[in-house]
């Protein structure tokens, strides 16, 4: 949880989803996503790394976007139906 509300990181988004991280920041640039909040982490090799997180709500709009690809939708088609909404 970070701010009060629930939160993924984005390496469990990418795995969960089972997409790329070229995927994941495609669908930032479309604004399909927001940006994700970055907060440094330490890694358990004891070094800091910087780890973006999005909200749990971020898992459920990639599933609509992976269902509307299935579906036959472009991009172009699925930005704008789903930044209509």
């Amino acid at each position: 949880m970070l701010d009060g509300m629930e939160m993924i990181s984005s390496k469990e988004l990418i795995e969960t989803a089972g997409i790329s991280r070229a995927t994941l920041n495609n669908y930032v640039g479309f604004g399909l996503l927001p940006r994700p909040i970055v907060t440094k982490s330490r890694s358990e090799d004891g070094n800091a790394s910087r780890l973006g997180y999005f909200p749990d709500s971020a898992l459920d709009t990639v599933q609509k976007i992976k269902n509307l690809k299935r579906d036959g939708q472009s991009m172009t088609e699925i930005v704008a139906q789903l930044k209509n909404n």
